[in-house]
């Protein structure tokens, strides 16, 4: 085993050689002891409670817990549990009735006030997660009138689809004792239109502390919606059937009811169930006894309620205090090490023989690119090598840099922007898991540049890579493995006089995201020519993403020659390569190629400066082809080729024919696409135009003060040269002056004209 490369299954051999080799790098390991964690979630009676901040809260939309449930694939789905009433869009929705109660946020930040609305003795504040819980004061309530309804929902979006349909079900309501409370209620199930036994229980309670409790009902057989509903003890039947108004027992001012949640469950099958405690806003400490949130009585009753839980996912470190923050090895540590005891020590005195196991989730980089979520990761490795029922899988290294979080996947730097966000973080941690059942190997190449040409990847191995340019070749062959950076600015693979940045033969089948890459010699085809700079790819499949490579000289491909494969290159940039004959940037023979949101410029080759394609098929969404140079085809020399081009930009590319694109027995498609300030001409060849073009003319736009076809940096430098001198160039809007409205302007069109 190299030194300088750490392989990770889990297991606690490895303990001392991590421990010596990851407190040294930014990065922890991949994942840590998770063997019995994995087998537990996937394969036995499971009851997983998530202790986290916002994004764990399971009555919101695009929670950590509904991407557990849409993205996990344990044997079975066996259970949610539901908030109090704010209505989940996962698995149970709770729906109120349209009079007859209030409903108050916990003020869990005010313990101990005098609200009448939260419980007493020193249970104020409990709160299994941020949902409100419903207070009814029972009036207002026609006679066929409920308390609250809950309906299991999205079944078929589980894997293996709706894990409820004629399965044998359990209902539980969850609730509080209270001293004001309701005297009688009642508590059913219904499957379609079948309808279980109601169960009478009373939230009245005359101790002098307020604590959880819960009542059971069967739910009928069927494949109907199931729901459950809490109402008045009027043998469910309204005026008109015979059934008695519920008041004026229940109509008395003050009395309420307290609903905590509800449990829905299979009871013929182990499984999965899914529950959290979260607040937003919440750090490691708010979940200490001394935080005053949730007392140990109050937690062991929690736990007892559902169903004793088993296994604890940790996920919290996004929210810090600022004396957490200075300290993370020594304070902020010491809370998650409280923590795990705590929770620890509530799980054993609910079963004395309980095997309570526990999940660190080292969370995802933000907006926040300081070195705390590299110290959070190294922390919690170190806790999890430690401790014999605690593992640890790093979300922080799988997901990446901060910079491919934001967007969609985290809008605002923290929370989920929707279900598709929320499942590739939750499907990350779900991948580890997986891929411990499976024995798979995560490689993580640490701290300084490393030769990865010696470096010999098994089938379903993942490389990560930290920072720094790396050495290839790194040759992969007849296998499916993944290569991951941290961020194509930071990390890197470098090719050489033995060949390009990577090798990729044989069937396999290869996903690359998150790198740089400088192109080296190339790899040498069968008639002693060099191709593929940065990589060369034959008879197998490649999935490309978030690349930024750059060329070298080579004979065909100076960054990218492809032969019999199928690739697809996504968000990202191929610029300065060079080939004597073929493709200054992309060579590709017999292959298929679907390429979006990526740029191809300067480039420059015999045949094809950007890009040469014979007996291919090329589909390019949103892709700009510029500032290439060839003797045919200075943009693209497509022979014998289907290509088509939405959306893209083949701009102020030369040659002495097609400056843009050459075509060669075959005929390129455009729409919605712009073919400008080529030279000498714009498209030499057929080519079918379906609509929405803009093929010829000068691409300069407004903003474009030097005419090199985009607004850019060098376009900002000219504007503020001019800044307050009046009219002329950088005068975008022709008011008499270079002012903030022409910079607006610069900023708004920022990027290629067209």
């Amino acid at each position: 085993m190299r030194a300088d490369v750490v392989f990770f299954i889990g297991g606690l051999a490895l303990a001392s050689f991590i421990t010596q080799t990851v407190l040294a790098t930014p990065f922890a390991p991949m994942r840590i002891d998770v063997g019995p964690i994995a087998h537990r979630i996937a394969h036995e009676d499971c009851r997983l409670l998530i202790i986290g901040d916002s994004n764990s809260v399971k009555s919101a939309a695009h929670s950590t817990v509904g991407g557990v449930c849409r993205t996990w694939k344990p044997d079975h789905f066996i259970g949610r549990v539901s908030s109090g009433t704010a209505a989940s869009d996962e698995g149970i929705v709770v729906t109120t009735a349209q009079g007859g109660f209030d409903v108050y946020p916990r003020p869990i930040f005010h313990v101990g006030t005098s609200n009448p609305h939260t419980w007493s003795n020193g249970q104020d504040g409990f709160i299994p997660n941020r949902a409100l819980d419903m207070v009814t004061d029972g009036t207002g309530l026609s006679s066929n009138a409920h308390y609250c309804t809950s309906t299991l929902t999205r079944l078929d979006e589980y894997p293996g689809g709706d894990w409820a349909s004629n399965a044998p079900l359990r209902a539980r309501l969850i609730f509080a004792h209270d001293q004001t409370g309701l005297s009688e209620l009642q508590f059913r199930s219904l499957r379609g239109d079948s309808a279980g036994p109601y169960v009478s229980f009373s939230p009245n309670d005359a101790s002098d502390r307020a604590w959880i409790d819960w009542v059971d009902a069967h739910v009928p057989m069927g494949t109907g919606e199931v729901t459950t509903q809490v109402r008045t003890p009027a043998a469910w039947l309204s005026t008109a059937q015979g059934g008695p108004f519920p008041c004026p027992e229940n109509c008395t001012e003050g009395s309420t009811f307290y609903h905590v949640g509800q449990v829905i469950w299979r009871t013929d099958v182990p499984g999965l169930q899914v529950d959290s405690i979260a607040e937003g806003g919440f750090t490691v400490e708010h979940h200490l006894t001394e935080a005053g949130h949730y007392d140990d009585e109050a937690l062991q009753r929690y736990l007892l309620a559902t169903r004793q839980p088993n296994c604890f996912m940790i996920l919290l470190g996004q929210n810090m205090s600022w004396a957490q923050m200075q300290d993370i090895e020594g304070l902020w540590r010491s809370h998650v090490t409280q923590l795990i005891d705590r929770y620890r020590s509530a799980a054993l005195a609910v079963d004395a023989d309980a095997n309570p196991l526990f999940l660190l989730v080292a969370p995802w980089s933000t907006n926040d690119d300081s070195d705390r979520h590299h110290r959070i990761a190294l922390v919690l490795a170190d806790i999890a090598m430690q401790t014999a029922d605690v593992g640890l899988v790093n979300l922080h290294l799988a997901a990446g840099a901060h910079a491919y979080l934001q967007g969609t996947v985290l809008p605002d730097g923290v929370h989920y922007g929707d279900d598709a966000s929320a499942n590739l973080l939750a499907g990350l941690v779900w991948e580890q898991l997986q891929r411990e059942l499976d024995q798979k190997t995560d490689l993580v190449v640490q701290g300084d540049p490393q030769d990865l040409s010696t470096l010999t990847l098994e089938d379903g191995d993942i490389l990560h890579l930290a920072s720094g340019m790396h050495t290839g070749p790194l040759t992969i062959d007849s296998i499916q493995a993944s290569v991951r950076g941290w961020s194509n600015d930071a990390s890197g693979i470098a090719g050489n006089d033995a060949g390009p940045a990577i090798r990729i033969q044989n069937n396999a089948n290869v996903d690359i995201r998150r790198l740089q890459m400088h192109g080296g010699a190339g790899h040498t085809e069968g008639d002693g020519l060099l191709a593929g700079g940065c990589i060369y790819g034959s008879d197998s499949a490649l999935q490309l993403r978030h690349v930024d490579m750059q060329g070298s000289p080579v004979a065909r491909g100076g960054v990218l020659a492809l032969r019999d494969c199928h690739a697809t290159l996504a968000d990202s940039e191929c610029a300065l390569g060079t080939a004597a004959e073929t493709g200054g940037l992309v060579d590709l023979l017999s292959s298929t190629l679907e390429v979006t949101q990526t740029t191809l410029q300067d480039g420059l080759s015999s045949h094809g400066g950007g890009l040469y394609a014979q007996t291919s098929q090329i589909t390019a969404v949103d892709v700009t082809l510029r500032n290439c140079t060839a003797q045919v085809g200075g943009g693209a020399a497509l022979v014998t080729s289907t290509s088509h081009w939405v959306g893209c930009r083949v701009l102020n590319n030369t040659a002495e024919a097609g400056g843009g694109m050459h075509a060669y027995q075959c005929a390129a498609e455009l729409s919605l696409t712009t073919v400008c300030g080529n030279s000498p001409d714009d498209i030499n060849g057929e080519w079918i135009d379906s609509g929405g073009n803009s093929v010829g003319g000068n691409c300069s736009c407004p903003t474009d003060f030097d005419g090199d076809g985009q607004t850019d940096v060098v376009d900002l430098l000219i504007l503020l040269s001019n800044w307050g001198n009046g009219g002329g160039e950088g005068d975008v809007d022709d008011n008499g002056d270079v002012d903030v409205f022409d910079l607006l302007n610069v900023i708004a069109a920022w990027g290629p004209c067209g």
